[in-house]
């Protein structure tokens, strides 16, 4: 039997596929989201699958049927036919420069616009991205596919500092504006992040915009299953019970103890963590190497000058609404925990329509609990 190949901090669904690295097929739910609406938010934390899941639904609007071969969607009645794609990837920019944001959304409309075409008197990139969706469907003669991937990393990374905050806050606003009224030239939008900040025009002005975060028919969308990680791991899992001298049972036992247990919809599955799950099967070893990967330390610092500790969090009851936005210096902790994947929905009280949180599984609750103490 062949080494399984791990796709490890690969976000490119086309580079897993051609170079044969392990797919979890997740191409089920691209028709489902084409009947869902013209503009679709998802929130998931971070390193969870929503690049790839974006990088897959590229492939699908460019027409890349071949791509598809033996998946789910390729048996799908769909609509193959490619149509331009702008797509905005916020995920590997320094934003906490002044001007970071501003730099980061001009390198992307040249790159476009090498393509589509710019306008002399498009002198601002707001008015910039209006003309670059309107010269994409006229001159292809499709709707164009807007692909914006972790919208909310330049808000997350300066969180700390209100200023710069607001600023790239105000930026986006006037940006993602555009969305509503280019809405005749759009033929699909699905916009990421890891938080649902208010105050951002793609919410406050996209009065159409469907959050499909809490909804369990998407629950599974990113993130594995336990039934998805035996399917498509057996042989790592058991590579990784040889190496620490166990059986297998006991090997998925203490997987599932450490990276195990994300509820994102009250009738979903629990998923566990994507990158860790890779990460333990490639080195053959459990740590927690979601925690190590760039926690926000601010969010600690946050929870600290509140005064509120892992005991108190454990067991905290939030209401729906709670749970879909956070704003800057929100006083409570909890939904900005929850949806930077720090806490899971652990119940809930249908009389008091509450959920329950509670930390995911040990990788996290260890790993906070130390950010606490040193950060």
């Amino acid at each position: 039997m062949s080494e399984l190949r791990y796709p490890i901090g690969m976000q490119t669904f086309s580079q897993i596929i051609e170079e044969g690295y392990v797919y979890i097929d997740k191409t089920k739910y691209i028709k489902p989201l084409l009947e869902q609406g013209k503009f679709i938010f998802l929130s998931r934390p971070r390193r969870f699958g929503k690049s790839l899941m974006l990088s897959t639904l590229k492939a699908y609007f460019e027409g890349r049927r071949d791509l598809f071969k033996g998946l789910d969607a390729d048996s799908m009645d769909l609509d193959w036919t490619p149509s331009p794609v702008i797509r905005f990837d916020f995920n590997a920019e320094n934003f906490r420069l002044d001007n970071g944001l501003e730099l980061h959304l001009d390198g992307i409309l040249r790159d476009h616009e090498r393509i589509y075409g710019r306008q002399p008197e498009d002198t601002t990139i707001s008015r910039r991205f209006r003309t670059l969706i309107e010269s994409a469907f006229r001159q292809t003669g499709r709707k164009v596919a807007v692909l914006i991937d972790e919208y909310d990393k330049p808000l997350l990374e300066v969180e700390d500092n209100k200023e710069l905050f607001e600023k790239n806050q105000s930026i986006l606003k006037s940006f993602f504006g555009n969305l509503k009224s280019m809405d005749e030239y759009i033929r699909f939008a699905f916009i990421t992040g890891v938080a649902r900040f208010s105050k951002v025009s793609i919410f406050s002005d996209l009065n159409n915009l469907d959050d499909i975060s809490l909804d369990n028919e998407y629950s599974d969308i990113c993130g594995w299953s336990e039934e998805e990680l035996l399917a498509y791991f057996r042989p790592g899992i058991e590579k990784l019970a040889e190496e620490r001298e166990e059986n297998f049972d006991e090997t998925l036992a203490a997987l599932r103890n450490y990276y195990d247990g994300y509820l994102f919809t009250l009738k979903g599955s629990r998923l566990y963590n994507p990158y860790s799950v890779l990460k333990a099967l490639k080195k053959k070893e459990i740590d927690p190497y979601w925690f190590d990967s760039g926690t926000p330390t601010f969010l600690a610092k946050r929870v600290k000058a509140l005064g509120t500790f892992p005991p108190d969090i454990n067991g905290k009851m939030c209401t729906r609404e709670e749970l879909i936005e956070v704003g800057l210096n929100d006083s409570n902790p909890i939904p900005l925990m929850f949806q930077t994947g720090y806490l899971t929905i652990g119940g809930y009280d249908r009389e008091l329509k509450v959920y329950e949180m509670r930390f995911p599984n040990r990788e996290v609750e260890l790993g906070f609990y130390q950010q606490l103490r040193h950060g």
